[in-house]
């Protein structure tokens, strides 16, 4: 609990520095990414609260095939990374939840299930999310600084937040396909981009989902 703890802490202060460093006058919170151990479940209904505008963006799963012995057993190993935004105004969040945790395991009660040991036990690790973090498209890797057709999946389908998005494009000088897809909820764009690019996107919008363009 306490590790995480320092996590959490050092990823806030972390994107608290980028954000007065650079202006980023849209963004309204942060990003993190939530790691799972190694073949375990992260307790994801307990990431996301949509009153308090803390959003599950996107769920991925690693594998690795580690060889060991003599006769090179195989064993796979998934874990399972979660970005979740959220808001300044909840920064305290999963901070309290980690101390109410540290607290009850302090107290020496092993009769009882310390407080929030579904979400804490289920994670082994906080970061500040990368590119890879918002990657939808799990057959083909984010792309390099080759340009690319990209879909940006926006998590809200509100018209000022569609609006800020095109802004930010045009800022960006990055070229975009007219027209947007608009579902419930959600609003996808067509851009031409590299990794550069979408780095800055995520640095400087809180609604952004990414997956490769099937084109």
């Amino acid at each position: 609990g306490q590790y995480l703890q320092n996590q959490l802490n050092i990823a806030w202060q972390k994107a608290e520095h980028e954000q007065t460093a650079v202006s980023h006058d849209t963004r309204n919170g942060i990003y993190l990414e939530f790691k799972s151990d190694p073949n375990s479940e992260l307790a994801l209904k307990s990431l996301e609260n949509l009153p308090k505008r803390i959003r599950l963006l996107n769920v991925r799963e690693k594998t690795e095939t580690i060889t060991s012995g003599d006769d090179g057993e195989e064993t796979k190993i998934i874990t399972i990374y979660a970005t979740v935004f959220v808001p300044h105004t909840q920064k305290m969040f999963f901070l309290d939840r980690l101390e109410k945790y540290v607290k009850s395991v302090n107290e020496d009660m092993p009769e009882a299930k310390p407080k929030n040991a579904k979400l804490v036990d289920s994670i082994s690790g906080i970061r500040n999310a990368l590119l890879d973090s918002f990657w939808t498209d799990l057959s083909e890797p984010p792309p390099t600084e080759d340009t690319e057709w990209i879909e940006v999946w926006l998590s809200s389908d509100e018209a000022d937040v569609i609006h800020d998005f095109e802004e930010l494009l045009n800022e960006q000088q990055i070229e975009v396909r007219d027209g947007y897809i608009k579902f419930p909820e959600r609003v996808v764009k067509v851009i031409y981009a590299n990794r550069s690019q979408l780095e800055k996107l995520t640095a400087k919008s809180d609604h952004i989902e990414i997956g490769r363009a099937h084109v």
